[in-house]
């Protein structure tokens, strides 16, 4: 018994020393000014605490297993932690925690490329994003053409969690004229496993659209269509 403690408390004290806390403030406070440095000095398994900033903070891309951490999505300025610009989850970054971000861009793609304010790229697996909030405020203007401005993307083979995430464009719902369409999209997705979880879609024409292994439950739409027609029979909606 005696010998198991000593080995737990051994493990224990070798994790605390390992694992990283680094900051992030506007101001200078923390070692760094953005997100961008911090994780490139990072070593997976550290944690990066995102201060909230009357300004925001550019987008990042997560290449190893990290915990980010933001200080909420206040709409007030300077009690939320806001990044302006393109929040990616690439290969290597398995396990990686983003939470309490506001997220907001203005991205345009063309029909079913993978895109969005939030991008899990393939193969980025077991991702959690909690209480975060994704904006695109992208305009696809008129006539419409077949443009997508999505929220949030999930690539072929990716596996996320959103929980308590809320998903909206400003722009309106989109609209078809001469055989084109387009569309404002809360979530794209790919073949890939993902599960939301009492989040939250306001104005867009799409809540969800395309993917498969899709788990929904304890989710508000207020959108044009909810899950789409063809999301993969694997799909469930509670």
């Amino acid at each position: 018994m005696k010998r198991l403690l000593l080995v737990s408390s051994f493990l224990l004290i070798a994790f605390s020393v390992n694992a990283t806390v680094l900051y992030v403030t506007k101001s200078g406070g923390g070692q760094h000014i953005e997100v961008q440095p911090a994780i490139d000095a990072a070593s997976a398994g550290d944690t990066i605490l995102v201060a909230p900033s009357g300004g925001t903070y550019q987008g990042f891309t997560v290449d190893r297993q990290l915990t980010i951490i933001g200080a909420g999505t206040d709409i007030v300025i300077g009690r939320s932690t806001r990044v302006n610009g393109l929040v990616r989850v690439i290969d290597g970054g398995d396990g990686t925690v983003l939470k309490g971000l506001y997220v907001q861009a203005s991205i345009v793609t063309y029909m079913w490329v993978m895109s969005g304010v939030l991008l899990v790229d393939s193969n980025a697996t077991d991702v959690m994003v909690e209480g975060c909030l994704f904006e695109n405020s992208g305009n696809l203007g008129w006539p419409p053409s077949p443009e997508f401005a999505n929220c949030a993307a999930v690539a072929h083979g990716a596996s996320v969690v959103f929980r308590g995430c809320s998903f909206w464009t400003t722009r309106g719902y989109g609209d078809c004229w001469g055989g084109y369409c387009s569309d404002y999209v809360g979530l794209i997705i790919a073949d890939s496993q993902t599960n939301i979880e009492s989040c939250i879609f306001s104005q867009c024409r799409h809540s969800i659209l395309g993917g498969s292994y899709l788990f929904v439950s304890q989710t508000v739409f207020y959108t044009l269509f909810g899950v789409s027609s063809n999301v993969g029979a694997s799909s469930r909606t509670l």
